[in-house]
């Protein structure tokens, strides 16, 4: 019927909106199940990094601890076992092994859901922070730097621009010692 029509088509718009969603939200979306992964979006394979879903599925993931990092991977199990009625929520951050070899920091945050079909489904959502993480120990390096320069007993101490150079004395002990001799 004309009304029948009408809803199936509502269905496949409804759908197609959902995927558009899915695929252009700012994090990583990765349903899957205890037979492996029913669904990932664009920014969750760029996350483990695959370009697409055939590529993805070749590498034959079946298991999110598949590409955690080893010194992650049971802390991972451990927390995600936890996970038991509907509803059930784990947030936590550890660190994924790529192909390559290279690693990324994620927070990840997994939910037991109920699909429409009745059965039970893991959504992950998943946020890079590598950057985010790699800035925060450059900072802790520098500050530790700056910790060690100001334990040494300088007599002077000088600044330097990096970009034109110039120094600028930021410490001169030099008169306080011919005062004190």
């Amino acid at each position: 019927t004309t009304q029948e029509l009408k809803y199936a088509s509502d269905d496949i718009n409804h759908t197609q909106n959902l995927r558009k969603i899915l695929d252009n939200i700012a994090c990583g979306v990765l349903l899957y199940d205890d037979s492996g992964v029913v669904d990932i979006n664009k920014k969750a394979l760029a996350i483990f990094g695959f370009k697409t879903k055939e590529e993805f599925s070749q590498y034959g993931f079946n298991s999110i601890s598949q590409v955690v990092h080893p010194d992650d991977r049971i802390q991972l199990i451990d927390a995600l076992s936890n996970l038991q009625e509907i509803g059930d929520i784990v947030d936590n951050d550890y660190r994924l092994l790529r192909r390559d070899g290279s690693i990324v920091n994620v927070i990840g945050s997994t939910t037991v859901i109920q699909m429409d079909d009745g059965s039970r489904c893991y959504q992950r959502l998943i946020f890079d922070y590598t950057a985010k993480n790699e800035a925060e120990n450059r900072l802790l390096f520098k500050q530790q730097q700056l910790l060690y320069t100001l334990a040494v007993d300088y007599t002077i101490l000088i600044s330097i621009n990096r970009d034109t150079y110039e120094g600028e004395i930021v410490l001169d002990k030099r008169n306080i010692l011919k005062q004190d001799a």
